[in-house]
């Protein structure tokens, strides 16, 4: 199982280092990430005006918060 998960954690990695969108325009990317925690059953809530959404995992009283940036910056690289 940990060398299933090591190994879809390093395909998204790919992926969204391959298809990088810059800020407020991270449409697949949010619509990706929303993908991946429905099919792991967490609550998702997308944002009405802006790219990024709301994930909630597991249930209970204790609650941890994330907060990831997920756009590229525009840069040159030699």
């Amino acid at each position: 199982m940990q060398d299933t998960l090591e190994k879809q954690l390093d395909d998204i990695f790919h992926h969204l280092h391959q298809n990088p969108e810059i800020s407020w325009e991270e449409h697949q990317t949010t619509k990706n990430i929303e993908n991946l925690f429905k099919d792991q059953n967490c609550k998702v809530t997308r944002f009405q005006q802006s790219t990024g959404l709301v994930v909630e995992v597991g249930q209970g009283k204790h609650v941890v918060a994330l907060r990831v940036d997920i756009y590229a910056l525009w840069q040159e690289v030699n």
